[in-house]
């Protein structure tokens, strides 16, 4: 049986904080409170290896006793909240998006949901990052990891402790290696699934099978477990969610995590006499309540409020404090001790699979039983159909280089060549320049569009990121260096932020006077999805509703960038002007059309009204 130790109820509660707070909107304060879910994985991989490892080591090991540890552990605090997604489903959501829940609750059920939201994930998927149990991603790759590490040990088990260690350091290396490869190729594949994240697990299992010297000596173990709680908090408030991550950004988290178990298996330190205080114990126990039902709550009350204000924050940290706690009392506590011999097993595999069948059933009901309590939906779905990105229009895949595919897909070929007897304008940024292709094309047909297009890249100061960014947007610069002469125009459009006027010059500079420069504004944003705010007010078409939803940026930006754009010598088209004239902002671009897609991108008939109104203003040659 292995021994329970305080210390790691405490650094349960030094994983779930973070992730909570940064959950709820303090990323100021957490910009990397995500990594909390990295130390999770180390504490698991640790506790459960060392589970296993033991009772095959003395003969013990039972593979169907190991699932039913796991299902007390999980199960019965997972159904109460599959339930209330279920309902929130029903009650709040259209049919479209009721149907897009039950798949993600029957994918969380079976343990999937990371390849499902790998599957969705995408620079323009506010469906998964708004899905009330996207969060259940990890609770999937632990699952897998722990179908898959049985079989490794039963393998390994027959040879000698050197071959066992260095077979998992090997594993761990080359899970890291594969991460810290995709993390650069194919993001949300380093993200989701489990091959690239294993090695986190994995830390954890190299520390509880004795492959990491036991420390002697108390001195190093103080410095161990104080560098390795230095190295969390470092984590949590230096890497933000804008850094290319797991890969190598995650190692810091896991490793610290790694260095508390190991010093404190040895010693008592003063940081895990911390992690033993009494609040960061109870945090600690009830850490896996607070983890499953934080997030539906959070995406149920923003759905229908959009950015949470300070008192929403803290109406939110009560409900979801007190369901946890209620959780951890009434559910996870009375289930997870075992009763009776043997004989009871199957009855836990009996109630598991019964309440997985339930569970299904209801997920499957959740559309057509809305669309019968509500037949008048069929505007509504219309107005929301428009959130599938128009993908084709802004040639996602060949000159525009979405989050998920690497530079490799560019198509200079087809992206970056003249074409003679026509005017050549190039078109640089990242999506919210894409999103202004099928516009300019329709308003300027006798001028040949190139583009060089990657989401989230900045065409900014050194094209930081992953490859799609430094490659796409500095081959664009290159070409207008090489072949300036011979372009009639360039255009610049992305999602500018705050801080960016005063770097926007210099890239100016970079291409200079030979070629004429237009730089395109902030296009107007929203908390929600425009079509989700427009449906939601339906029959009421007249968009006022939309204004409370206004997000970030607003006229300051784009003042602001007027300025230094037109004081670096080019040309600069205000969107903001366009979209909002006279400070009331047009929400439609025809009937039941929204003007965008999502929360700022427009769609396909926005592009071309939008660019066939300023179109005047562009300066070309």
């Amino acid at each position: 049986m292995i021994k329970y130790r305080q210390d790691i109820d405490g650094l349960r509660s030094l994983a779930i904080l973070p992730v909570l707070f940064f959950h709820l909107g303090a990323i100021r304060l957490f910009p990397g409170g995500f990594v909390g879910v990295d130390v999770f994985f180390v504490i698991s991989g640790y506790l459960i290896t060392k589970i296993i490892y033991d009772d095959l080591s003395n003969g013990r090991y039972s593979i169907a006793r190991f699932y039913e540890r796991r299902i007390r552990r999980i199960v019965p605090a997972l159904i109460p909240v599959y339930l209330f997604v279920c309902i929130g489903g029903l009650l709040l959501y259209f049919p479209s998006e009721g149907r897009e829940i039950g798949r993600t609750v029957v994918s969380s059920i079976f343990f999937v949901s990371n390849i499902l939201f790998y599957a969705k994930s995408g620079y323009f998927d506010a469906g998964a990052k708004t899905s009330p149990l996207l969060h259940t991603w990890s609770l999937s790759v632990e699952e897998q990891f722990y179908i898959v590490l049985p079989l490794l040990l039963v393998l390994i088990l027959r040879f000698g402790f050197t071959v066992q260690r260095y077979v998992f350091v090997a594993l761990t290396i080359i899970s890291f290696g594969a991460s810290v490869v995709m993390v650069r190729l194919q993001p949300e594949a380093a993200f989701y699934l489990l091959p690239f994240r294993a090695w986190e697990l994995m830390l954890g299992s190299l520390i509880s099978i004795g492959v990491v010297p036991v420390i002697r000596s108390r001195r190093l173990a103080e410095i161990v477990a104080g560098g390795g709680l230095l190295l969390i908090i470092g984590s949590i408030l230096f890497i933000s969610e804008k850094m290319p991550f797991p890969g190598l950004l995650a190692a810091p988290a896991c490793l610290g995590a790694a260095a508390l178990i190991h010093a404190g298996g040895s010693f008592q330190t003063l940081s895990s006499r911390l992690l033993s205080l009494a609040p960061a114990r109870f945090v600690g126990l009830i850490s896996y309540s607070l983890y499953i039902w934080h997030w539906p709550v959070i995406v149920f009350y923003a759905s229908r409020t959009g950015e949470l204000d300070r008192v929403d924050k803290l109406i939110l940290l009560a409900i979801i404090t007190a369901l946890a706690i209620l959780s951890w009392r009434y559910v996870e506590r009375p289930f997870r001790k075992p009763h009776g011999a043997d004989s009871r097993m199957a009855g836990v595999y009996g109630w598991a699979a019964g309440s997985f069948v339930a569970v299904t059933a209801l997920a499957l009901l959740i559309a057509p039983a809305r669309q019968a309590l509500w037949p008048d939906y069929a505007v509504p779905e219309q107005i929301l159909a428009f959130q599938t990105p128009p993908r084709a229009d802004m040639r996602n895949g060949s000159c525009f280089i979405a989050s998920g595919a690497g530079a490799q897909d560019f198509d200079a070929a087809q992206c970056l060549s003249l074409r003679p007897n026509m005017r050549n304008v190039l078109l640089i940024g990242d999506s919210h320049a894409a999103h202004l292709y099928s516009g300019l094309t329709k308003a300027f047909p006798d001028v040949h569009f190139l583009q060089a297009n990657a989401s989230g890249c900045m065409p900014l100061g050194r094209f930081a990121g992953p490859e799609r960014c430094t490659q796409v947007i500095s081959r664009a610069f290159d070409f207008v260096a090489a072949h300036g002469g011979q372009l009639d125009g360039v255009i610049i459009s992305a999602r500018w932020k705050k801080g960016d006027a005063r770097r926007i010059g210099d890239s100016i500079a970079r291409i200079g006077s030979a070629v004429p420069i237009t730089v395109v504004g902030p296009s107007v944003e929203y908390r929600l999805p425009l079509p989700k705010i427009l449906a939601q007010a339906w029959p009421d078409d007249s968009g006022a509703s939309s204004g409370r939803f206004r997000g970030e940026p607003g006229p300051g930006l784009d003042k602001a960038m007027r300025a230094a754009v037109e004081g670096a010598g080019a040309r600069y088209i205000s969107m903001e002007q366009a979209i909002c004239p006279g400070g009331t902002c047009r929400v439609w671009a025809g009937k039941h059309v929204p003007l965008q897609f999502d929360e700022g991108h427009l769609t396909t008939q926005a592009s071309r009204l939008i660019v066939a109104q300023v179109a005047p203003q562009f300066l070309f040659r």
